[in-house]
């Protein structure tokens, strides 16, 4: 799983040397749902690792074409990790994987505005030296990337509910009172306030949204 997700993450062009790139990552993607949904006693340590790996390629994948992200199979494997309800460890991992969405997405903007402004200053160094500039051409897209903006957006603010029940998640009374529970708990809440801050700094949701949240968050002990 680990290997699966970092081909698609970072060696995507091995995947779309075939006939059909895209369907090549949602059979990827399929593997990776397939073995999430295996089922398995709880009390396994090794089937909960392989659901975590699963999940962490699902995220790698996403990364790599972000439109996949959209469909219901998709969909309900985020749902389903992000509730309030699911184990802390996968809740931890799917926070984790829409920090990384976020923070790809942010890089394939920031590379896209460096390389336009280089071709604007070429451009303008040729026109002033009398060299006839052609007319702009539409840049190639790879992985979904013109849609970063949009898709990023829409994403978050699908989860943005269920982010910020996390973010102030606590243990029931009489419940999950170990130290180490606490310590898991807290663990999630800290990933959770994490994306919370990525998002409101890009500004894809409006920050009032967050407001009562936060208040709760500075007045917990």
């Amino acid at each position: 799983m680990y290997m699966l997700g970092q081909i698609c993450r970072f060696a995507v062009g091995v995947l779309e040397k075939g006939k059909s790139p895209p369907l090549a990552m949602r059979d990827a993607l399929a593997v990776a749902m397939k073995l999430f949904h295996v089922e398995f006693d709880p009390s396994q340590n090794w089937a909960m690792k392989l659901k975590d790996n699963a999940l962490q390629a699902a995220g790698l994948i996403f990364i790599a074409h972000p439109t996949l992200m959209v469909k219901s199979e998709a969909d309900g494997l985020v749902s389903s990790t992000i509730s309030v309800e699911a184990p802390a460890k996968l809740k931890i991992r799917c926070l984790g994987n829409l920090l990384e969405l976020l923070k790809s997405e942010e890089d394939r903007l920031l590379v896209k505005q460096k390389d336009g402004d280089e071709e604007v200053k070429e451009k303008q160094m040729l026109a002033s030296s009398g060299i006839r500039v052609s007319a702009a051409v539409a840049l190639q897209t790879q992985n979904g990337e013109g849609d970063s903006v949009s898709l990023a957006s829409g994403l978050i603010q699908r989860y943005w509910d269920r982010v910020l029940k996390l973010a102030t998640d606590v243990p029931i009374k009489g419940e999950n009172t170990r130290e180490d529970a606490q310590e898991t708990v807290m663990a999630v809440r800290q990933r959770a306030f994490e994306l919370m801050e990525a998002v409101l700094r890009a500004g894809l949701v409006a920050p009032w949204t967050a407001v009562p949240h936060m208040v709760a968050l500075s007045t917990d002990p």
